[in-house]
């Protein structure tokens, strides 16, 4: 019973780490700078870069020129503290 009990408890809590976005890191990563590239039409707005989470670390997906979603504004990802780490919180739209 109670070695069922551990390994369902150890299950759980591997499972709950692999869920997207909730990985925390020790260190906040610096964001690469890059160039950002012409507007390719006058109504495109920019999106900045998002961290993405790989299962072993994060990686930087670079930023890009988009249409506007309806209605919508872009909120920008940002790090967050969280205990004694980071966490990534993706960058979405919103109404």
């Amino acid at each position: 019973m109670i070695c069922t009990l551990s390994t369902f408890l150890v299950l759980v809590f591997f499972l709950c780490s692999c869920l997207p976005g909730q990985a925390i890191i020790s260190t906040r990563p610096d964001t690469p700078i890059s160039a950002r590239p012409p507007r390719p039409y006058p109504y495109y707005v920019w999106v900045d870069g998002d961290w993405i989470w790989t299962g072993a670390r994060y990686m930087y997906k670079p930023g890009y020129w988009t249409a506007p979603q309806p209605h919508s504004v872009y909120t920008a990802g940002s790090w967050e503290r969280r205990g004694n780490g980071w966490h990534w919180k993706k960058g979405r739209w919103h109404r």
